[in-house]
């Protein structure tokens, strides 16, 4: 005959590090359930220009040239992430608080893999050879074409590898290349491509909460869903291979 069997508190699940909620800015916009696209205005994506001296110069200079502010938009449509748990219920019934945090728990993983869909059709760049010249030619471009600090995604993988190779370090709770380049480290990303990207902020809803208990299953149903959308800067994304 089998003994009794004691219900004890579950392993504490430790918060996750290295991943999108230590780079991007998470903003509160509870009016994204109802949208179809954003867009913001950004100041430019453009480097100063140079001309000569206008009062020494031999040959007039051309006129100045003007770019405006820029209109632009989340990298794709705003979209629901949602996390559900049905049990049968209890006298202490905790089941919406459960579908809570497993939504916060697990949101960057699903947001980090449409990042890296986005990603992928950026501008190639030379493959680097290995994880290193992967992130030179990224950094190195960055520098070149992006006017902010951009960041790096990057499989969880190809973060092991780098910090083997010391090109990356955690700078209190972010990983930072040698340039102070956050990384994103996740394992949503395939191995084999590092990717510069403009600044990230990720615009969310609050938390929508429901549940509900079914009076002829005896059954406790809860919901957890919030809406986001991801904007990336100046549109901004490259990409270079680890391999040769």
């Amino acid at each position: 005959m089998a003994g009794p069997i004691i219900e004890v508190t579950a392993p504490a699940r430790v918060a996750r590090e290295g991943g999108l909620a230590d780079v991007a800015e998470f903003r509160l916009n509870d009016r994204l359930g109802a949208a179809e696209g954003l867009v913001f205005q950004s100041d430019g994506c453009t480097f100063p220009r140079s001309e000569p001296n206008r009062c020494i110069a031999e040959t007039p200079p051309a006129d100045k040239t003007f770019d405006g502010i820029e209109i632009e938009g989340a990298i794709g449509a705003p979209f629901t992430l949602y996390s559900a748990v049905a049990c049968y219920a209890g006298p202490d019934p905790d089941f919406a608080e459960r579908a809570r945090r497993l939504l916060d728990e697990g949101r960057d993983r699903p947001l980090e893999d449409a990042l890296e869909t986005w990603a992928s059709a950026g501008t190639a760049l030379p493959n680097g050879g290995d994880v290193v010249g992967a992130v030179a030619a990224v950094e190195q471009e960055l520098d070149s074409n992006y006017l902010g600090r951009g960041v790096l995604l990057m499989s969880r993988a190809d973060a092991v590898r780098a910090d083997a190779a010391g090109i990356v370090e955690k700078v209190g709770d972010q990983i930072q290349t040698i340039n102070g380049t956050p990384v994103i480290a996740s394992g949503m990303v395939t191995p084999g491509t590092v990717y510069g990207l403009g600044s990230i902020t990720v615009e969310h809803s609050s938390v929508i909460g429901r549940d509900i208990v079914h009076p002829t299953t005896n059954k406790h149903f809860a919901l957890a869903e919030a809406s986001f959308a991801v904007l990336v800067d100046c549109e901004f994304r490259v990409k270079s291979a680890t391999t040769a």
